[in-house]
């Protein structure tokens, strides 16, 4: 158990990378240049920010650990812009 209560859980890379790369790219345009927080199954936007450090603090605001979300920047050419 962790220390906010929630039961520890088990990250799969498989499976974040089958669900996140299912995700829509006209969903993920509008975080272009911005880092990502997404859910370790890669089924949700968790939150998102241009700044790391902000991201960060938003997540920890809301009570995330960080082993409840896996952070990442969107690149705008991976979205299809530029």
């Amino acid at each position: 158990m962790s220390v906010n209560g929630k039961a520890d859980s088990h990250f799969d890379g498989t499976l974040y990378n089958e669900n996140r790369n299912r995700l829509p790219l006209v969903d993920l345009q509008k975080y272009a240049g911005q880092y990502v927080a997404f859910s370790t199954d890669g089924t949700k936007i968790l939150a998102s920010h241009p700044d790391p450090l902000e991201l960060a603090a938003l997540l920890d605001r809301a009570g995330y650990l960080g082993t409840e979300t896996v952070c990442e920047r969107i690149w705008p050419d991976e979205v299809g812009l530029e």
